[in-house]
């Protein structure tokens, strides 16, 4: 995983409009936007109960991409700004609706 410098100021209680706009394209840039926005959600298996080696592989990485997402909006918080997203930190779609 490379490491990430964010180029824009944290979230602020004076700065949501500007801060969505570049955390948005931050995130689209990086492949992770489904995850926020729900339109790429937790891969299911065909079978109920059962996955194969590709649906596994999926989930995997989906996973993986969840923890990016998540981890990359907490850091783009001011510390002030984190009580709003406590006990949301697992979940981009409702991390960003709590925001």
């Amino acid at each position: 995983m490379t490491e990430y410098k964010q180029t824009f100021p944290a979230l602020s209680e004076l700065n949501y409009g500007l801060w969505s706009e570049n955390m948005k394209a931050l995130l689209k840039t990086k492949g992770l936007w489904g995850l926020v926005s729900g339109t790429l959600p937790r891969p299911t298996p065909t079978v109920e109960g059962s996955l194969t080696g590709d649906e596994k592989e999926l989930l995997r990485a989906w996973k993986a991409k969840k923890e990016e997402v998540t981890g990359l909006l907490w850091l783009a918080l001011e510390d002030g700004q984190k009580v709003h997203v406590k006990g949301k930190e697992d979940d981009a779609v409702q991390l960003w609706k709590a925001l």
